[in-house]
């Protein structure tokens, strides 16, 4: 289901209704009994890299035959994509009956919810109903006020990367980003930390102490790469071997945080074997990061939702994997909101063709902006072309790729240009 056929079934649902804070929801939840506090769950929070570890996450736990709810945001191409239970999206008819289902309790309590937080209750309640084992939650931004952070006592807190993103919302600095993000840590409960920058390391690890919760991480010398290429990597992990079906190098630190987990889980007793992890993630896939659409596109064919700078220049070094000889075009979309400069500045360089394009949402930078926005970043022999619609950039992008061949399309900027150029590419498939 699209989020405008959501929005038209709930006509209050209002996507640019953003509004942190517990009270509502909390509200909301206890006139339902509270059923987020019935199951077992797995917070997830962070700037980057969260939704790559809750997916691994619920890959392993499923492996390991529990059945798993899994809550991730955005969504790329269907709002579906965002609950689902043993990885399988809920139908539209259960997003229906249970959007209509808060619709009807909120106007009987003459409550209102914004839409994060009415999609936050509806997978609630749909994995109350689907009778999962365990659920794997990813907070929709920031952590401390948003409304995932209810649940009373996670069985684990993970904190992902920290990097600056959303600062308007959620603070200037990675200190105080960090503290939001460590905001869902729960007295008593373990955590697990990715490897972070040692001043926000000892952030967290100050809050973590003050709620009395045991601090788990790892250090680089626990990971040995054994072999990477534009597919998959192989490395060891604390002596153990382990292979990725996915070929961005910061998803097997990723991985190592999920390893971690449930390690700590195993500990909580939860049945998890070295073989339930290993083969979850030689499986594992997480659309739209870092993702070779070559065999769709029948081209090389990169897209990527990085937008933040962290993610920027993430993407910057993976794409030093591809052949440098290559003619390189770039479908770019970004959000107005975004602080990059300097990530753009270093990356757009090594792009010889360039495609502007508006992307799917009210905070999008106009495809012209952002072409101002670029141009000072550009190579003196770079092209840069103002489209209108994606699908007119992606038209004139391929047509190009077939002209100069070998050559790599990378799709980057915002999720929101990943999901669209998906349904595109869905649509030539």
């Amino acid at each position: 289901m699209k989020y405008q056929a959501l929005a038209q079934l709930i006509p209050s649902l209002e996507h640019t209704d953003m509004r942190l804070g517990l009270d509502n929801i909390r509200q909301f939840m206890a006139s339902l009994d509270n059923p987020q506090d019935a199951t077992p769950t797995i917070h997830v929070a962070g700037t980057n890299g969260k939704g790559s570890t809750a997916n691994f996450m619920a890959d392993i736990l499923q492996a390991a035959g529990y059945r798993v709810g899994l809550y991730t945001s955005p969504a790329l191409v269907e709002m579906n994509e965002r609950i689902r239970v043993n990885q399988e999206n809920i139908s539209d008819q259960d997003l229906t009956y249970w959007a209509n289902f808060v619709q009807e309790h909120l106007l009987a309590r003459g409550m209102h919810l914004t839409f994060f937080e009415r999609l936050t209750a509806i997978a609630w309640l749909y994995f109350d109903s689907m009778n999962v084992d365990i659920i794997v939650l990813e907070v929709g931004l920031g952590g401390r006020l948003d409304a995932t952070n209810i649940i009373r006592k996670p069985i684990l807190s993970m904190i992902c990367k920290i990097a600056l993103d959303h600062q308007a919302v959620l603070g200037d600095d990675l200190l105080t980003i960090a503290r939001e993000k460590a905001g869902i840590i729960k007295n008593g409960c373990p955590v697990t930390v990715y490897r972070q920058s040692p001043l926000v390391y000892q952030e967290i690890a100050r809050i973590a102490a003050n709620h009395q919760a045991h601090l788990y991480t790892w250090q680089a010398a626990d990971i040995q790469m054994v072999e990477a290429n534009i597919q998959s990597q192989r490395f060891n992990f604390k002596g153990e071997s382990y292979q990725l079906a996915m070929a961005a190098d910061y998803q097997v630190e990723n991985a190592c945080h999920a390893i971690l987990a449930c390690q700590c889980l195993q500990k909580q007793g939860w049945l998890i074997s070295p073989t339930d992890i290993k083969t979850a993630l030689a499986k594992s896939q997480w659309p739209g990061r870092y993702e070779n659409m070559s065999q769709v596109a029948h081209l090389p064919f990169i897209i990527d939702g990085s937008h933040n700078e962290d993610g920027l220049m993430a993407l910057e070094r993976n794409l030093a994997s591809w052949p440098r000889d290559y003619p390189r075009v770039a479908i770019v979309g970004m959000l107005a909101d975004k602080q990059n400069d300097r990530a753009l500045a270093q990356m757009m360089k090594q792009f010889d063709v360039i495609y502007t394009v508006p992307v799917a949402s009210e905070r999008s930078l106009t495809s012209q902006a952002l072409a101002s926005k670029l141009q000072a970043y550009l190579k003196a022999s770079s092209q840069l072309i103002v489209c209108q619609e994606v699908g007119e950039a992606l038209k004139q992008a391929m047509a190009f790729q077939e002209a100069h061949q070998p050559s790599l399309i990378c799709a980057f900027g915002s999720l929101y240009l990943v999901g669209q150029i998906k349904d595109f590419l869905g649509q030539i498939a």
